[in-house]
């Protein structure tokens, strides 16, 4: 719009000057075309404008810092590329969007101004109590209710057995007994337990179950199911069977003796404090210290997303807290979050139907899969060329982040407390190429912290990953499925602390996904796998081939794991593509034979690392690992010494340090008391937070 006004002063000032006559000669108004852009170039920052937004100003107002809007939307509708919309200290109930795009070199930005504390809230507070029953007190209120907030805590759907603490990680479970299973001709599944014996018939009708019963650990499973209870009896209750995968016939979502679940989602299991239900015309809730409501801040999530910038470009958003809502960059591109604290990402009380978490078109090519429903969770970004930068991101039912598409950059970033849901989610799922996951401190996940159905070309670097599977099992910290990655470089990381039970890895290379170089990554405390490559060819339903070829394992270090290094190869796999150079392994490893293995150190020779006991992995003086390496291009280059040495750190050379550096917020949310943990095992003598 300036640039128009811009054109049209131009063209006036020659149509009325002496260059008026030349400018209509052929050949002259490109001459004076070019002046004006060029002009506009040099002049653009020259009119760009600066508004702001206080929650004590008017939308009728021009936006000035004396007469500010009273929304950031409003600044929204008439900021173009250039503009920045300062947005002073206050809590903004609303999703902003964009009417413009922004250019490269002049994109639109939404920032608190310097120095203010701003808030972008999901919630709305929700007033009108009376006392209901007891402790018990309700409000009207129509709509969807899916999350509540007291004081700024989240309170819990009720639900039985009562949850005993804030963790939502470890959520308290009533156990399955014998008789559970399922009856296929009927399509129902029952749950048989003793302590159901207390609630008559038709108690828990319609209530929703959280169960963990796929695969074949009794307590845990690949990851949990929900569905709707049709009918309940003393002793048990029954639901209708979830559809089984088509792609994978054989997983039985079945649940059995031994598995844990809970009831949720009827107002006969609200009987404790911090409880609460909506029946879709009025909110119930039991106050933490069995008080009137009246007295507090109590909120309910009305919105999912602060800001919605799908199908925008060149937009900025930074120096923001942002709470129970998230950020969408749906078929967004250059579009930049930078220092946004954002708290409660996504909420969700019931999983997709299939169990997956994702609902895949599978006719199509894998890379286009589309993400929806719980998978399309967290902070979303598509389109292209998208970065989240210097962010925490905390407490999601899904995902943390989704990043899908290309060129996408996720670096020194916070992530932490995903898939409390216990679905196929993860701190960070990418698929796409030239993705960068980079200095990222990633931790407590239900599942995995970096999942990839297609990264291609990506790179996985200087990240600190820990504290995954506390919920399920069979997965690992980083995971592949069914993918060649073309290269993608997974390096310098700590990996460590797998938190099930069984079948726990650091980087699984799971269905014949091939072509990753995995190097200069410390892995420590895994129950199973540090690293694992099933080399085997794998058909998918589209009848699309994998073979699990030129995966590649160099310098890396290997602590505390039940496997080290597991290589097997039942059919398909050309073996000598899989290259293994320069590793300690300090623990068994099954080495299948044909690979190219060479200058590793096995269990039985003592590498003779710093502190093993504190996690330090570097080398003493006089360790084997010292110039016993091989030269590998590209990888070892800058070695101290004869030749490189074996392991993830080279002797006499600065140490590397992952995870994000110490990014501070001005941060208003009060957060349970179970977040934000020292690290289980970090090295002796480094932070948690560290600097590169």
């Amino acid at each position: 719009m300036r640039l128009v006004g811009l054109v049209v002063v131009l063209t006036v000032t020659l149509g009325r000057g002496p260059l008026a006559g030349q400018a209509q000669q052929a050949g002259k108004v490109w001459w004076i075309s070019c002046l004006v852009f060029g002009i506009w170039l040099v002049c653009s920052d020259a009119f760009a404008a600066t508004y702001y937004t206080s929650p004590s100003g008017s939308d009728s107002n021009p936006g000035s810092l004396s007469l500010p809007f009273r929304t950031i939307q409003r600044c929204a509708n008439i900021a173009v590329g250039g503009d920045t919309c300062f947005i002073r200290t206050g809590t903004y109930r609303e999703t902003v969007r964009p009417a413009q795009f922004g250019s490269a070199g002049a994109p639109i930005t939404f920032q608190a101004y310097p120095g203010d504390t701003v808030t972008l809230t999901g919630t709305d507070p929700v007033r009108g109590w009376t006392v209901h029953s007891g402790s018990i007190y309700k409000t009207p209120l129509s709509g969807t209710v899916n999350q509540v907030f007291v004081d700024g805590q989240m309170m819990t759907w009720a639900r039985w057995p009562n949850d005993k603490g804030p963790d939502l990680l470890h959520p308290t479970l009533a156990t399955s007994d014998s008789g559970t299973g399922i009856d296929r001709t009927a399509g129902i599944e029952t749950v048989v337990d003793a302590a159901l014996s207390n609630f008559p018939a038709g108690y828990w009708d319609n209530a929703v179950i959280w169960i963990s019963a796929i695969g074949y650990s009794p307590r845990k499973a690949w990851w949990a199911q929900t569905g709707r209870i049709s009918s309940s009896v003393p002793g048990s209750v029954t639901f209708p069977t979830l559809p089984l995968d088509s792609s994978n016939p054989h997983i039985s979502r079945v649940p059995g003796p031994g598995n844990g679940y809970y009831l949720a989602g009827k107002l006969a299991a609200l009987d404790s404090p911090k409880e609460w239900f909506h029946d879709g015309s009025n909110l119930f809730v039991w106050m933490p210290a069995s008080d009137n409501p009246s007295h507090h801040d109590v909120e309910v999530r009305r919105r999912d997303f602060a800001f919605d910038l799908s199908e925008r470009a060149y937009v900025t958003v930074r120096d923001l807290n942002i709470f129970a809502s998230s950020i969408k960059m749906q078929d967004a591109h250059h579009c930049i979050v930078d220092h946004v604290n954002v708290q409660y990402v996504f909420h969700a009380n019931e999983a997709l139907p299939n169990a997956w978490g994702l609902s895949y078109d599978r006719s199509i090519d894998r890379e286009l899969w589309a993400l929806e429903g719980v998978g399309y969770s967290g902070i979303i970004m598509t389109g292209s060329d998208n970065q989240l930068l210097n962010s925490r991101i905390g407490y999601s039912a899904g995902n943390g982040v989704v990043a899908q598409g290309p060129n996408h950059r996720i670096e020194n970033n916070l992530i932490h407390d995903v898939n409390y849901l216990g679905g196929n989610m993860s701190g960070v799922r990418a698929n796409g190429r030239n993705i960068t996951i980079r200095k990222n401190t990633i931790y407590n996940s239900g599942r995995g912290l970096i999942s990839s159905k297609h990264m291609k070309r990506g790179r996985i670097e200087l990240n600190n990953l820990y504290n995954s599977m506390i919920m399920t099992t069979d997965g690992a910290s980083v995971y592949t499925d069914r993918v060649n990655g073309e290269g993608t470089v997974i390096a310098y990381n700590w990996i460590h602390d797998t938190m099930t039970d069984i079948d726990g890895r650091g980087v699984y290379l799971d269905n014949a996904s091939g072509g990753y170089v995995i190097h200069h990554n410390v892995f420590w405390k895994m129950v199973n796998e540090c690293v694992s490559f099933p080399v085997n060819s794998f058909v998918d339903t589209s009848s699309v081939t994998y073979t699990a070829n030129d995966n590649y394992l160099f310098n890396n270090t290997f602590y505390d794991c039940g496997i080290d290094i597991y290589l097997y190869q039942p059919s398909g796999a050309d073996m000598r593509t899989q290259k293994l150079y320069n590793n300690i392994f300090t623990d068994p490893t099954e080495l299948r034979s044909g690979a190219d293995v060479s200058n590793n150190i096995y269990r039985g020779t003592d590498p003779r690392f710093v502190n093993p006991a504190a996690f330090n992995f570097q080398l003493q003086p006089g360790s084997p690992a010292i110039d016993t390496g091989r030269v590998i291009p590209g990888i070892t280059d800058g070695h101290v010494g004869s030749a490189p040495d074996v392991g993830a750190y080279e002797f006499g050379a600065p140490p590397w340090t992952p995870g994000h550096s110490d990014v501070t917020w001005a941060d208003p949310f009060p957060f349970p008391g179970s977040t934000l943990p020292s690290s289980p095992s970090a090295p002796s003598g480094t932070s948690l937070w560290p600097c590169e």
